[in-house]
This record gives structure tokens, sequence and C-alpha cells, in this order.
């Protein structure tokens, strides 16, 4: 509930997530459940060249299994929050 309750706390600020399979979204946090799936609004793709499908979507849903690494700007610059991964692979699984 710990974690649950600081990415609570980050509803409604821009962050940037990278996935397992490399991809990094930018968006406003709009919701988060117990498990750290997130709903991410107003996104945009860091590498849109490689990614050229994910530049119509606006809106998405993400599994928290599927996290790798969770950044969220503060005071001017972007701060290593969570290196989901890392502190999880023991819960889910290897990458």
């Amino acid at each position: 509930m710990l974690f649950y309750s600081f990415f609570k706390s980050l509803v409604g600020k821009d962050v940037v997530v990278e996935l397992k399979n490399d991809l990094s979204i930018c968006g406003t946090l709009h919701s988060v459940d117990q498990y750290l799936n997130i709903k991410l609004t107003d996104i945009s793709v860091t590498d849109p060249e490689k990614y050229p499908h994910m530049l119509s979507v606006k809106n998405c849903f993400i599994r928290g299994s599927g996290l790798s690494l969770f950044l969220v700007y503060f005071s001017g610059f972007w701060g290593f929050l969570v290196g989901i991964l890392g502190f999880f692979s023991g819960f889910w699984g290897s990458r």
C-alpha cells in the first residue's frame, strides 16, 4: 500500500514511463490502482520514428507488470523515482 499511496499522490502530474519493451511514453497520470496499473492522458511517444502507430493515441492504460521505469517532473528536473523492474523483479519475475 505504500507504493499505491505514493503513486496516488502523483495523479495529475506529468510523467514518463518506460515499458519492458523499451517504449517510452510521456503523459499526465490520470489514475492508478493497487496493482500499479496506470492510465495516462495526453500522451506522446519519446521516439515517434520508431513507433509511428502510437502518434494517433491520446490516452492509454498500462498494466503495472509491464512497467520498467517511472519518471516524474519535480522542480525543474526529471527525477528518477522508481526503477520498477529492479525493485519488483522478484515479485513479477524477470524481464
